[in-house]
């Protein structure tokens, strides 16, 4: 008789990690990170699912009101803490990826500027936002439950759209206590409606990117809860998020068409969708139209005025001045910024060198723009790595389908950026770092355990 080996007797095989271009390996080797990666989920089942539901719940916390977002982490972190002995292999896959590593050279560059900000305790208020920063160490061992992890974030800001929806019955309705006391035209429930038009945006991208294989067969109900959200923000009235969702939608298409399969079914599900979105918007307009079309028609008076008869007292007239000023703050210190939390000294400083009275223009505490404002407080020191963290997440982004979601989500907070400092509200922050984290460069496949038989005659 043939003698042969019990299948439980033989050990498995190693791990099989997923092959992946050295760029976006950095410079760590995949295999033990990868397999601990693997094995910190299959060898402890519960440790992983109270890990996993700690972790839905900071995704979907963040974009709740201030007093609770602020704690959003909390029970993450604290879960990520008792699993350290299981995790810290796994962090070593994640610390040294090319994205982890310009996001921390970023960070460093920000905490090193308290040496030569103009105040700091504004840098204290500033920096502490990089709290938020943790989310990528956080989430990455929960990555083999993206899409929920996606939804959960998504989720959070639908309950947004749903508080606007109550804030825009007490406007209508003249309903005292449903009335957030906002400025006329903008209905943004408990966000502020910058900060609402903003993380709505990266929103809107997660839900009309084409989805992961996954989620194929609930592609109608993502675009709904997309045109909710587009329909969000047009109630904020932050003309900088709607001219981003302009282009964030037309990006989404563009993918959708280069990304189909069958174009034909595409452009026929587009007939179906587009007298549901017609439908859609005409009860937006009516509900809310005359607001939103007053929003417009200030933005457009106010950028005459700054451009025709330098009028800078108005909304966007003070943010084209605090562009300009950034670029100046650069200019006068290229290398190494004013610093983080100085832009508002220097700028106060700038005024007083030119004998103009500091009460004349209305001085904020960042330029309405993250690029010149990472660039003014900064300089090339911060904005290098900064742009070198979000070129490897949307490179990672791009080169996977299943990633696609917060990647287009990353293109709509770029996009709205523009117009604001997403990296200086602890709100947007928070969810720029949450789409950091849900979109790593590289992240093992669970690969296979096989299990052979050996025939020995």
């Amino acid at each position: 008789m043939t003698p042969t080996t019990s299948t439980s007797d033989t050990p498995p095989d190693p791990i099989q990690i997923e092959p992946a271009p050295r760029w976006r390996l950095g410079l760590v080797d995949p295999a033990p990170g990868g397999a601990a990666w693997v094995t910190q989920r299959r060898d402890d089942p519960l440790g992983y699912a109270l890990h996993l539901l700690c972790g839905l719940l900071a995704l979907a916390a963040i974009t709740l009101p201030t007093s609770i977002m602020e704690f959003a982490l909390v029970p993450a972190l604290i879960a990520s803490i008792v699993r350290t002995p299981r995790l810290w292999r796994t962090w070593g896959a994640l610390a040294l990826q090319p994205h982890i590593l310009a996001l921390l050279a970023w960070v460093g560059v920000q905490a090193l500027s308290y040496l030569w900000t103009g105040d700091r305790q504004q840098w204290l208020d500033e920096f502490g936002v990089v709290r938020f920063a943790l989310l990528p160490l956080l989430i990455w061992p929960l990555l083999a439950h993206r899409d929920a992890l996606i939804l959960a974030l998504g989720l959070g800001l639908l309950l947004g759209v749903g508080v606007q929806a109550l804030h825009l019955i007490g406007v209508t309705l003249d309903v005292g206590w449903l009335d957030w006391q906002r400025k006329p035209g903008r209905v943004s429930g408990w966000w502020d409606p910058v900060v609402g038009g903003t993380i709505l945006t990266a929103g809107v991208g997660l839900f009309l990117a084409p989805p992961p294989p996954a989620l194929e067969r609930k592609r109608w109900r993502l675009l709904v809860i997309g045109a909710l959200m587009l329909v969000g923000v047009a109630l904020t009235g932050t003309r900088g998020a709607w001219l981003a969702c302009v282009g964030l939608v037309a990006v989404a298409i563009a993918l959708a068409l280069v990304r189909a399969a069958n174009r034909r079914a595409l452009l026929r599900a587009g007939a179906v969708a587009l007298p549901v979105v017609a439908l859609l918007a005409g009860g937006v307009w009516w509900l809310a139209g005359e607001r939103i079309a007053d929003r417009a028609r200030a933005g457009y008076d106010e950028v005459s005025a700054a451009i025709e008869d330098r009028r800078f007292n108005t909304d966007t007239g003070t943010r084209l001045l605090l562009n300009w000023w950034a670029i100046e703050a650069f200019a006068e210190r290229p290398i190494t910024g004013v610093g983080v939390g100085g832009y508002r000294a220097w700028c106060a400083e700038h005024l007083e060198r030119q004998d103009i009275p500091p009460d004349r223009y209305l001085l904020h505490g960042h330029a309405h723009n993250a690029a010149l404002h990472t660039l003014a407080t900064t300089g090339l020191m911060g904005f290098v790595p900064a742009f070198a963290c979000v070129a490897f997440v949307l490179a990672g982004a791009f080169a996977h389908r299943d990633w696609l979601a917060p990647g287009v989500a990353l293109v709509g907070l770029l996009l709205v950026s523009v117009f604001d400092t997403i990296h200086v509200n602890q709100q947007t922050a928070a969810v720029f770092f949450a789409i950091v984290a849900l979109c790593p460069t590289w992240t093992p496949s669970t690969g296979s355990m096989r299990r052979t038989r050996t025939d020995r005659g």
